[in-house]
């Protein structure tokens, strides 16, 4: 995935991700819900309220004794036989550590987990690895938000998925204008006005040279929340102008006024 954060001061430091072209630096690209039957890969995470972190624990890839290679070869098909097919983002539920890195994944919530559940307590009992091992030290989530929390959805094909975005509090204080940190820059001509990165739809100073990428994965994010949190929207204080000011600590960022 690329990193589009821009430079400026990272007050909740939020890094914007977008998947470009069809494929990413993941075994599995987490948009994409084709791949991964065999190595476990498709991403997924809980709907609704999620307690679950972007913070899985990145398991080693050791544990590679006889035994381990017995019951991970049945782990695997244990996950492989999960369903993932769903309609609605409500039809998704996760099971934790079940793919690469030990990461979590998002499978039908008409799964019976209880064979897997059950391997995945011999391979703890064992000390052994996760069998799907870590080939990329890292969770194959779509990350609309960095730090986030997970949330399962149902993907365009009509599989189950994980995407990390905003908790719903964090979204709701940012509704008026916030999801984007402040920018840096020189003179006012660097600022602009946007109301299309907030839910709320309020006018907030924006660098001009906002990177492109980085809007499509917030709108995704706004839709997402939308659908699962409460906010309330209580109108926008109107800037009639975006200046390039002092943030108080030196820093000059783009300002709404």
């Amino acid at each position: 995935m690329t990193d589009l954060r821009y430079d400026g001061p990272m007050k909740p430091v939020l890094i914007f991700l977008f998947v470009v072209a069809a494929s990413c630096g993941t075994p599995t690209p987490s948009n994409s819900n084709s791949g991964g039957r065999d190595t476990g890969q498709n991403t997924s995470g809980d709907a609704g309220d999620n307690t679950h972190t972007a913070n899985s624990t990145i398991a080693p890839t050791n544990g590679g004794t006889e035994a381990c290679v017995e019951i991970g070869e049945r782990f695997k098909e244990a996950v492989r036989a999960l369903p993932r097919a769903c309609v609605t983002d409500t039809d998704c539920m996760v099971v934790s550590r079940a793919q690469v890195c030990d990461c979590d994944l998002a499978v039908a919530r008409s799964s019976d987990t209880v064979e897997h559940d059950a391997i995945r307590a011999e391979l703890d009992a064992e000390q052994c690895s996760n069998p799907f091992g870590c080939p990329t030290d890292t969770c194959p989530y779509r990350r609309l938000s960095e730090p986030g929390e997970l949330y399962a959805r149902c993907g365009e094909a009509n599989e189950c998925e994980i995407v990390q975005l905003l908790p719903c509090a964090e979204y709701e204080a940012r509704g008026h204008g916030g999801i984007v940190p402040p920018g840096a820059c020189v003179a006012a001509a660097g600022c602009t006005l946007r109301n299309d990165l907030n839910p709320c739809g309020c006018n907030e100073a924006i660098t001009t040279n906002f990177p492109a990428l980085a809007v499509q994965p917030i709108r995704e994010m706004i839709e997402i929340n939308d659908r699962r949190c409460n906010l309330q929207c209580m109108g926008c204080n109107s800037p009639g102008d975006a200046v390039c000011g002092d943030d108080g600590s030196g820093n000059m960022i783009c300002m709404a006024q």
